[in-house]
């Protein structure tokens, strides 16, 4: 198969944490640096789960593309594997900007951002706080925490609501975590129990497998 960019692996740090990141680099740009999309995952994905995908096509159409996992999540380090922490994840969106801006492979005056669902949200509160993001794609944004609980069924609510009570209470002793199913079927305690979520674990290991 003949790729039009290259795709390296990269480590940086947010907080003394070990983060894994792939940096894409079109080919074919001579001397030219690209401008650079710094991307992340949204709920509970990891950089496999085809958000690389995205980042193929972009530096095929010539930009660089910054991937990384957050944080206990993926290929980077941390113990609290799986904790979504929005105040956490923010401040690995921050170390991820600033340290690929200082590389010498990209324009780091150039620095946009991709976020899809919940690192959409992300996408949104950084470009507000930032000076330095040149533009910003939001796919989907998670915007709301009220309107989304609102689209639970009543029966996946009386499910969920215990277990995510049980996780908080549980920060009072220390990192025991109460651990909720990303995805299942409607009526189920998870955090998306959606009718297609089969189709789409499905999906997503046939693509790996390829």
């Amino acid at each position: 198969m003949n790729q039009k960019f290259i795709r390296e692996d990269v480590d940086f740090y947010s907080n003394a944490t070990r983060c894994g990141a792939w940096l894409y680099l079109p080919k074919e740009e001579g001397n030219r640096k690209c401008p650079v999309i710094v991307m992340a995952h949204g709920l509970g994905g990891v950089r496999e789960m085809r958000l690389n995908t995205y980042a193929e096509r972009f530096s095929t159409a010539g930009y660089a593309c910054f991937l990384f996992d957050y944080r206990n999540y993926g290929a980077s380090d941390g113990n609290k594997r799986q904790r979504i922490n929005v105040k956490e994840q923010l401040v690995d969106w921050d170390c991820a900007i600033n340290f690929i801006k200082k590389s010498d492979k990209v324009d780091g005056s150039k620095v946009l951002l991709f976020g899809s669902s919940f690192s959409g949200g992300h996408v949104i509160t950084l470009s507000a706080k930032r000076k330095d993001i040149l533009a910003a794609i939001a796919q989907c944004p998670y915007t709301n925490t009220q309107a989304t609980l609102g689209t639970l069924s009543p029966l996946t609510a009386l499910k969920t609501i215990p277990l995510v009570i049980a996780d908080l209470l549980s920060c009072l002793t220390g990192y025991h975590p109460v651990m909720l199913k990303l995805g299942d079927a409607p009526g189920k305690a998870a955090m998306m129990a959606v009718p297609d979520y089969k189709e789409f674990l499905n999906k997503f290991l046939q693509t790996q497998v390829l």
